[in-house]
């Protein structure tokens, strides 16, 4: 098996295999030992959820986003402050859920970019988020914990709002004739 110089391969590595992962973080490349087709496995994760130890996580960021294999089409995150840097376009992606996380909004902003067939995003107590922007042409369900909402919307074909817990709510339509 040749050189693996991928971040991305790396950590997948490291989540399937328990002893790989007690060897050094610092390792930037790695020869495996191990035949082809257990390390197309590696790359075959189609669902993905990942949980962190949310005392320790709020205070750092954390790169398990690189976890995602351009293979994986769901993805749940729980506890932790991902970090997006980085990051390569995973155009397979269609699900994704972050649950009690810390999401900035430049990283919200990198997420446009990076998940660009993504239909499902699901933000579930997620914090930091000050001016949050949501540029997902594929997406058909968001669901979001939220009590004070302002949404800008371009061009809508379809809006549909489900909000249990807000209390305060602005909307705007834009080109809303198609509506």
């Amino acid at each position: 098996m040749s050189r693996l110089t991928d971040s991305a391969d790396l950590a997948r590595c490291r989540l399937i295999s328990k002893s790989f992962n007690t060897l050094s973080r610092e390792a930037w490349s790695i020869n495996l030992l191990c035949t082809s087709s257990r390390y197309l496995k590696l790359r075959e994760i189609r669902s993905l959820s990942i949980s962190d130890f949310w005392i320790q996580s709020c205070w750092r960021r954390s790169d398990i986003l690189a976890l995602v294999s351009s293979c994986c089409e769901e993805c749940l995150v729980k506890n932790a402050w991902p970090s997006v840097d980085g990051l390569n376009p995973l155009p397979v992606l269609t699900s994704i859920t972050l649950e009690s996380t810390r999401l900035d909004d430049e990283d919200l902003s990198k997420a446009n970019h990076c998940f660009p067939c993504l239909q499902v995003l699901n933000l579930i107590g997620v914090g930091e988020l000050k001016e949050p922007k949501i540029l997902l042409f594929h997406l058909r369900t968001c669901r979001w914990t939220l009590v004070k909402l302002e949404l800008n919307c371009i061009e809508p074909k379809l809006l549909a709002l489900e909000t249990t817990l807000l209390s305060d709510f602005y909307l705007s339509l834009w080109k809303a004739n198609k509506f």
